[in-house]
This record gives structure tokens, C-alpha cells and sequence, in this order.
């Protein structure tokens, strides 16, 4: 049996390899320097901030690329608000492609500039914001795109690049890019995940949470209604829910946050109002998940004297307003060689608009993106340049073997 293992791990082992020359590599580590050192924040109103710059940069690089490689790369702007514009580019004329790699150039502040360390076991780290969220999956796309039209493995109408802003505050990006109407077998969405592929997006909702009472001078507070009280109890009614909410590992886990919080009108009046937002992640439908929610702070939180006719409404004194939804998202994930796990945030792979397979891919971690110590494992991002390839070179297979 010693040998049939052997060679069982050689394969293993031989299909997970990373494939990247060392001018690849080095190509990639200052593609992302660069990436990391132009800010580009989302929204932030001022142009030397904001997304145009390092846009710009990425257009340049493209347009570079195409010189040194004698390839006709086609690179497109679509403005989004005045200066901040989407890039999209493709080999030759094809604008709808068989497969496209996408991930957004905008991050999230403060701004934080390159540097590297080492961790306890000796791997180089390399720190700044957007290092894994996402400027680790845009500068490993790019070499990717690169590598690929080197290796001949795509032509015209087989792969394209897009680049969005504003993914971070409510994917404005790409929801214009959508607009334009375009068509792909697969989309490869580019986010921290380990470089493992995500077997499904966790969906949620954010609401808003009001409490009413009547106010009352402080010394008498038997006389009104202390709408932080009721306040308070809801919220720990709303952490409850989440124990109710069965959880599928497709998606992650349910989970809740309470992000603000705000009442009253002063310290020696009973306060007669309050507010609270927050915000579910969840690996059930939204619909189930108000249910549950209203119907369990009728049963929990409401005064016996206060209930509804209605037990799936909270009563008169207490409103929940839903400010946002989303369902969760089955992501494919039949690519040989890959690990998977269930995604816990959201992205862009919601926002786009049409009927192709989607991948969710990306160098890093969630866990320390929007964090003022993100990064990324420098072995990590070079894997990331080979499990694109991977990705694409499979897809396109299929799609040829289909035809």
C-alpha cells in the first residue's frame, strides 16, 4: 500500500503547486507596494484620496502591459460619479467575455502605508491598508492576466478585468457596472479568503430599532415610561433570536450586531424615546428571520396590556424598521485542488447583475481587513496568482468542452 499512497500525495501535492516564475513574483510584490502606497479610499470627496488615483495607476500598468507583450488590451472607463470611474479591459475588441476576473480598488478607512514584518515562524508579512481587502486580489489578478495571455492559455473573448470602486459602501461600483449589460460564463470575485473558494455568502439584514415611553420629572419615574428600559430589553431579546436562528455552514454563522445606540433628553427626565441600529448575518432567508424576530419581541419584550392582535408585529411602543436585506448566496465551488468554507461577509458577487457561475477567491484574511494591522502572507499572495490561473484555465475548459 506504501506505494499507491505515495504517488496519491505526489498527485495531491503536484496539483496544488504553485506555478509562478521568479520575475512573476517579483512583478507582483511591487505591483502590490505600489497598489497599497496610493490611497484610495472610498467616497471620501477629495480627489486626491479617493479612488481616481490608483485608477489611474491601473490603467498605466494595462496600457504597459499591452507595449511590453504586443497584445491589444482593450481598457475601458465607466464614470460612477465625476473622477471615479470603474476600469474594464479585455484581449482585443470582445467586450463580453467567457470568464472575468473582478475585485474593487477602494478600502476602507483610516489610510495606514506599506511595511514589512515577520511572524513567529519566519513568514514575511506584508502590512498596509488594502494589503488582503482588496488590493492582494487586484495586483494578483493582474499578474494572473498577465501570465496567462504569456502562456497563450487565452485569446480574444475568453478573460477581462474589472475594477470597481466603492464596493465597501454599498457597491455603488457595480451596481453602475451592471447597467451595461454584459455577459460571462464565470465571474471570479477577489476578497480575502485564505485562497480558499467559498462554498456560499452569509446574507443579513440591518435595521433600526425605536422605543417609546413618557416622559416624566426623574424624581416621579413610576408616573411615565422609561423608553431605555424597554430599549435595553429588547436588545437582549435580539441577541435571544440568534440562538433560535438555526445556523448552515454553506454560509457561516448567525450572528448580530448592535452598532449604535442613542435616547433620552436628559439626565432627570424619564426618557421618552430611544433608538438603537444594528445589524444580523444570516444563514436563513430574511423573511423567516423577521418572523422570528417580531414575533419574539411581541411574546418577550411587549407589556401583556400592549400586545398586537397581530403576534408577528412588535407592539405600538416598539418598531423595527428593516433598512436592508440580503438572501444568502450559493457560490460555486467545483474547482478541483481547493479548500471551502462558508463566507461571513459580503461582497460584490451579490451586486452583479446576470445568469454566470461565480467564484469567490482572494489572498488573506477577513479576519484582519478593516483592521489598523491588516495584511497579508507574502506567500499567500503569490499563491493567489496560480489559484486565479487555476480557476480561469479550468472554466475555460469546461466552456470549450461544453461547445
Amino acid at each position: 500500500m506504501i506505494f499507491p499512497i505515495f504517488f496519491f500525495l505526489l498527485t495531491l501535492f503536484a496539483s496544488v503547486s504553485v506555478c509562478i516564475t521568479e520575475d512573476e513574483e517579483d512583478r507582483l510584490i511591487a505591483l502590490h507596494r505600489s497598489l497599497i502606497e496610493i490611497r484610495s479610499s472610498t467616497k471620501t470627496g477629495d480627489p486626491q484620496t479617493d479612488e481616481r488615483n490608483v485608477q489611474s495607476f491601473i490603467e498605466n500598468y494595462l496600457k504597459e502591459m499591452a507595449k511590453e507583450l504586443k497584445v491589444d488590451i482593450t481598457i475601458k472607463r465607466q464614470e460612477v460619479t465625476e473622477g471615479r470611474d470603474n476600469l474594464y479591459a479585455y484581449i482585443g475588441r470582445e467586450r463580453s467575455t467567457s470568464v472575468m476576473l473582478t475585485s474593487h480598488v477602494d478600502t476602507v478607512q483610516p489610510h495606514f502605508g506599506y511595511s514589512v514584518g515577520v511572524d513567529e515562524e519566519g513568514e514575511e508579512l506584508i502590512y498596509g491598508r488594502g494589503a488582503n481587502d482588496a488590493k492582494g486580489s487586484v495586483a494578483a489578478m493582474m499578474i494572473a492576466f498577465r501570465s496567462l495571455i504569456i502562456d497563450k492559455q487565452v485569446k480574444p473573448g475568453d478573460l477581462s478585468l474589472l475594477f470597481v470602486v466603492a464596493e465597501e459602501i454599498g457597491g455603488e461600483g457595480m451596481r453602475e457596472f451592471s447597467k451595461l449589460g454584459l455577459t460571462w460564463d464565470s465571474v471570479i470575485f477577489g476578497e480575502p479568503t485564505d485562497n480558499k473558494l467559498a462554498t456560499g455568502q452569509i446574507g443579513g439584514m440591518a435595521f433600526k430599532v425605536n422605543t417609546f415611553g413618557k416622559q416624566v420629572h426623574s424624581g416621579f419615574p413610576e408616573l411615565g415610561k422609561n423608553a431605555i428600559d424597554s430599549l435595553r430589553k429588547v436588545m437582549d431579546h435580539l441577541h435571544d433570536v440568534v440562538g433560535e436562528i438555526k445556523s448552515d455552514e454553506r454560509y457561516g454563522l448567525n450572528s448580530l450586531n448592535l452598532g449604535q445606540i442613542g435616547g433620552g433628553v436628559a439626565d432627570n427626565a424619564v426618557p421618552p424615546d430611544a433608538w438603537a441600529t444594528g445589524s444580523y448575518r444570516l444563514t436563513v432567508g430574511t423573511d423567516e428571520a423577521k418572523e422570528k424576530i417580531n414575533r419574539y419581541i411581541n411574546q418577550k419584550a411587549c407589556p401583556r396590556w400592549d400586545w398586537k392582535s397581530n403576534p408577528d408585529s412588535p407592539c405600538a411602543d416598539i418598531v423595527i424598521e428593516y433598512t436592508f436585506t440580503e438572501e444568502p448566496l450559493d457560490i460555486d465551488h467545483d474547482i478541483p485542488g481547493f479548500n471551502t468554507f462558508g463566507a461571513r461577509f459580503g461582497s460584490d458577487i451579490s451586486i452583479l447583475a446576470g445568469n454566470h457561475r461565480k467564484y469567490l477567491f482572494g489572498p488573506g484574511s477577513i479576519l484582519t481587513a478593516h483592521t489598523l494591522g491588516e495584511y497579508v502572507k507574502r506567500s499567500e499572495l503569490i499563491a493567489a496568482v496560480d489559484g486565479y490561473k487555476r480557476i480561469v484555465v479550468h472554466r475555460l475548459n469546461d466552456i470549450k468542452g461544453s461547445e
